[in-house]
């Protein structure tokens, strides 16, 4: 086993407190405090890649809750077979994004 050099516990630690540091911003956008600061170049790639993390699962939830819906009240006939919707969300890191919904429940 090799003893680390002054120079990799420098770069064990930076990583650590930039892991810590989104930790803390994925924690304040959950509770609706929006993320603080200005992010660097790979901060707003985190971010972006985190809001389409989001924008995924929404349409996920989206065609969850059709299929649900639909299995409710198959025997009515009035819940449709598909579904669009364009609706705009915060997603991560402050982004207004529109974020297009569409579900279809197949036989």
């Amino acid at each position: 086993m090799s003893k680390r050099t002054g120079v990799d516990r420098i770069r064990i630690e930076a990583a650590s407190d930039s892991l810590k540091k989104s930790i803390r911003e994925i924690e304040a956008h959950l509770e609706g405090k929006g993320v603080p600061g200005t992010p660097g170049y790979h901060r707003a790639e985190l971010h972006a890649t985190l809001a389409e993390f989001a924008a995924r699962w929404y349409r996920k939830g989206f065609n969850r809750g059709h299929r649900e819906c639909f299995q409710s009240f198959e025997e009515t006939g009035k819940v449709p077979k598909s579904m669009r919707a364009k609706v705009k969300r915060d997603l991560f890191g402050g982004a207004r994004k529109a974020v297009k919904l569409k579900s279809r429940i197949k036989r």
